[in-house]
């Protein structure tokens, strides 16, 4: 990444993101003073409707913004691709192929688009870095989540755990002691909302676990499909490849992880597939001899 791309790119991002959040909260304090007491029911039907406006957005208005877009180009990875769109049922409108290496080498695939017209993006890192059949298993990883229904799972929650926010946030949207505790004269809905936010972080570490453990479930399910649909040594080889592309954590504890991290280890995600590599090699790396075998000084570790 250049200098003028990576200062552009954090001014826009800026930008963008303050203009989605004042946009936000411009609307939520209307709904507030129009309909009062009875904001909620209004409040969530707007979010639900944001999110879906915005899911709408982000692949026409946003991403171009940041990456350039490019149709996938015909030929074997493109076939296998529709292949397996097609065996799963998956409607997909457009492959696409994203400029990821002028940001970083970090190498995914992606799905955009509303669950009736999806697009396919697959990283040019993914395509340059990893053969055929492993971009294949990363696909089938992607579409379990959508067969399973993860992605509206995810969404579900964000609108509970806002629901639930602002329920909470209904008893103080009015409440005079709770701005005269910090010093203001008179109750405002975006005073009492700015209050309300800073005095329930206890409830947002919360709502974070929660998030962390519903995704870390969904990985695992999202690999055992990729597994189920024949994939389980492509998907173990690809996930190897992927840590070691992104400079990864081998393995954390259990209990960090599902405080602190979105997605399981890749130990983790190797041994809850089944996953048993298919060479024992030194612990510096070289192939191990029948000699060094049969004495078990060696360790297992795979070579891609």
């Amino acid at each position: 990444m250049t200098k003028s791309k990576f200062y552009r790119d954090l001014v826009l991002s800026l930008v963008i993101s303050d203009l989605i959040y004042a946009l936000a909260v411009f609307v939520f304090v209307k709904i507030v003073r129009f309909f009062g007491a009875s904001f909620l029911i209004y409040t969530i039907v707007t979010v639900v409707i944001g999110f879906l406006l915005f899911q709408t957005i982000i692949p026409i208005v946003i991403l171009p913004l940041f990456h350039k877009l490019t149709p996938l180009e015909e030929g074997e990875l493109k076939t296998a691709i529709e292949d397996l769109a097609k065996r799963n049922g998956f409607p997909t409108s457009r492959l696409l192929v994203i400029d990821g290496s002028t940001t970083s080498t970090h190498a995914n695939a992606f799905f955009l688009g509303l669950p009736w017209n999806k697009q396919i993006v697959l990283y040019d890192t993914l395509i340059q870095k990893f053969p055929t059949s492993e971009i294949i298993a990363v696909l089938a990883h992607e579409l379990g989540h959508w067969k399973l229904g993860h992605v509206l799972q995810v969404n579900i929650h964000i609108w509970l755990i806002l629901a639930i926010n602002f329920a909470f946030f209904s008893a103080f949207f009015d409440n005079s002691s709770l701005v005269k505790a910090f010093g203001f004269a008179n109750p405002s809905p975006a005073i009492n909302f700015v209050l309300f936010t800073y005095l329930t972080w206890p409830l947002d570490t919360f709502n974070s676990i929660s998030r962390n453990f519903m995704v870390r479930r969904n990985e695992f399910q999202a690999d055992n499909y990729a597994k189920e649909q024949g994939y389980k040594d492509e998907i173990a080889s690809g996930l190897i490849r992927l840590n070691s592309e992104s400079l990864d954590v081998l393995y954390t504890d259990w209990l960090y992880s599902i405080c602190n991290s979105s997605h399981p280890s890749l130990v983790e995600r190797l041994v809850a597939i089944g996953y048993q590599p298919k060479q024992k090699v030194r612990k510096r790396g070289l192939e191990v001899t029948k000699e060094e075998d049969e004495k078990g000084d060696i360790e297992e570790r795979e070579i891609l």
